[in-house]
């Protein structure tokens, strides 16, 4: 069986100083990339390297490569706990 979208292309578009503004701007997680810089910490230096962060994105999207440590993700299961259950292995979350 093929896959319907065999053949078929993406078309991406540059991004904007402002869209990129915009999408830091909006994080709200607390959370650290690979490279152990928070949201927060991009949110302050924002003005400096704006630009920058920017130029990276629109040469990934023309020349279709990406960093190496924008493909990587740590996952870590949270427990939601249950009552009445001392080992509740089936209740991690990931």
């Amino acid at each position: 069986m093929r896959h319907q979208l065999e053949g078929a292309k993406l078309d991406f578009t540059l991004v904007a100083l402002s869209q990129v503004t915009w999408a830091i701007l909006k994080i709200k997680s607390n959370a650290v990339g690979a490279d152990q810089i928070s949201a927060q910490f991009l949110k302050l230096i924002l003005p400096h390297i704006l630009s920058y962060i920017t130029d990276i994105f629109n040469l990934s999207i023309t020349y279709g490569s990406f960093p190496s440590i924008w493909k990587l993700a740590m996952v870590r299961p949270f427990l939601k706990l249950a009552r009445g259950n001392r080992f509740p292995f089936n209740k991690y979350l990931v």
